[in-house]
């Protein structure tokens, strides 16, 4: 039904190439006093993909602009056509859109389209994940600070760690719509940039972390116990060693974990 729907070449087309669909149309659809079948079929295919189109506009608003209105729609009618959704919930329909958007044409011209997706797509993630009580220095009992080294931290749900390519944090507080934006847009860089998300009120906060804090904030997430964890970051060097501390109260405070589990 999808692939009848998303057709390049319209239904019509798309049924004189495959007669068992046309036997399908013919039992399932019945014909009206002014349209046809096909002409049925043809205005819920249009607002079939209208409705994909704007669940896609609204959960990538800045790879729209970036692309262009245009462009966009031709990105998502490309991708769906391709990779049509067999789940009944709209938000798994953009599940391999990255990876779609990375080798598209469209990022020739533009190469950083494959992590802005990324990026928005991380939002989506975070924005959607369960809620769970946040876990607060004054939760630290006392016989836990007795075994601090083997305590393994458990994550929130909507915390997600992003390794990117690009400098996309220079452009996402600046609306693309504007100069201001388009300067961003062209002062891209590429260049590693570790990337942590997580909602705090309802807001999805992003962060940009040295290379170091990022490998320390995933092997925390992985369950690493903190122990193992502060003496990797004393082998980053003595200044990251030191900031090891502040970095983790720092996640601490801002509700980055839920819950302490021991080895």
């Amino acid at each position: 039904m999808q692939k009848l729907l998303l057709d390049d070449d319209g239904i019509q087309a798309f049924l004189d190439k495959d007669p068992e669909q046309t036997n399908w149309v013919g039992r399932c659809i019945d014909e009206s006093e002014i349209l046809s079948r096909e002409q049925r079929l043809e205005i819920y295919a249009q607002g079939y993909f209208l409705r994909l189109e704007e669940c896609f506009r609204a959960d990538y608003p800045r790879l729209a602009s970036a692309v262009g209105e245009s462009r966009f729609r031709v990105l998502v009618m490309s991708f769906m056509a391709q990779s049509p959704s067999i789940s009944p919930t709209l938000s798994d329909a953009n599940e391999g859109f990255e990876d779609f958007c990375r080798q598209h044409p469209y990022a020739q011209e533009l190469p950083y389209i494959g992590d802005l997706c990324a990026l928005e797509s991380a939002v989506c993630v975070s924005f959607w994940a369960d809620d769970e009580p946040c876990l607060a220095a004054i939760d630290l009992r006392a016989e836990d600070m007795e075994q601090l080294e083997s305590l393994r931290f458990v994550c929130h749900p909507s915390l997600v760690l992003l390794d990117l390519s690009w400098s996309i944090d220079e452009l996402w507080n600046t609306s693309l719509d504007d100069a201001g934006g388009m300067q961003a847009r062209a002062g891209l860089s590429e260049r590693p940039t570790p990337l942590m998300l997580w909602r705090s009120h309802d807001i999805v906060q992003m962060e940009v972390l040295s290379p170091n804090a990022f490998a320390t904030l995933r092997a925390l997430s992985f369950g690493t116990p903190l122990g193992l964890v502060a003496e990797r970051a004393q082998a980053f060097g003595a200044k990251e060693g030191e900031a090891f501390g502040t970095w983790f109260a720092t996640w601490l405070s801002s509700g980055v974990f839920t819950a302490i589990c021991l080895s």
